[in-house]
């Protein structure tokens, strides 16, 4: 599922017009109305209720409201995790060596990285 159209949806719930939601998303409001019938053709129902008078979601937007809402946050969270891989601020070192480095050399090198890597 591409999540671009989700983005489009919580825009047009939060902001409860196609236009401002647009506005929002920096699309213009048919491209806005495009990514949502796109995701409800994916869904396979209504999102929103087109014959009341204000924008409402039908029961099938408010099921996938909650859902949307964590499937964007999580996408944030992966890329904040992979971000801080790449920034190696986080993620894991395997040090490979022969027995003598790993007890005469390897001691004084991690204990200097360790505090430095502390401050």
């Amino acid at each position: 599922m591409d999540l671009l159209p989700l983005e489009h949806f919580l825009a047009v719930v939060t902001e409860k017009s196609f236009s401002r939601a647009a506005e929002k998303v920096f699309r213009t409001q048919p491209a806005v109305s495009q990514s949502i019938k796109k995701l409800e053709a994916e869904v396979g129902t209504p999102l929103f209720a087109r014959d009341a008078a204000e924008l409402a979601l039908t029961e099938a937007g408010k099921v996938l409201l909650d859902y949307a809402k964590r499937m964007l946050q999580l996408r944030d969270e992966v890329f904040d995790k992979l971000a801080q891989l790449d920034s190696l601020d986080a993620g894991g070192l395997t040090i490979a060596s022969h027995e003598s480095v790993a007890c005469y050399l390897l001691p004084a090198a991690l204990r200097d990285y360790t505090q430095r890597s502390h401050l």
